[in-house]
């Protein structure tokens, strides 16, 4: 799962609790271009979402939490629920850091 162009690594496990019920930010535009999702952030930085990152982007509705998404991610990839749980916790942190979710 990932964002392309997002600088730096992400960040272990611990740093989005799976409890939190993230949202996303109304300063995002969103595009499909060729079917694939971008973001475009105020600031001109724009992100290319890969599918995985895509399908946790639409979930992004402020009622599910870290673990309701992994586990759509789980169904919809046949990825183990324990790996799916850490990649969707490091991709929220990224986009938190980011500031285009909120929780």
């Amino acid at each position: 799962m990932s964002a392309d162009n997002v600088g730096g690594g992400y960040v272990t496990l611990d740093a989005w609790r799976p409890e939190r019920v993230p949202r996303r930010s109304l300063r995002v535009a969103v595009r499909n271009v060729q079917g694939t999702v971008h973001l475009s952030l105020d600031d001109n930085e724009a992100l290319a979402l890969s599918e995985s990152a895509a399908v946790v982007w639409r979930l992004l509705d402020g009622n599910r939490d870290a673990t309701e998404i992994a586990e759509v991610l789980t169904e919809q990839f046949s990825v183990d629920a324990a790996r799916a749980l850490q990649d969707v916790c490091s991709l929220l942190e990224d986009f938190a850091s980011r500031g285009i979710i909120q929780d």
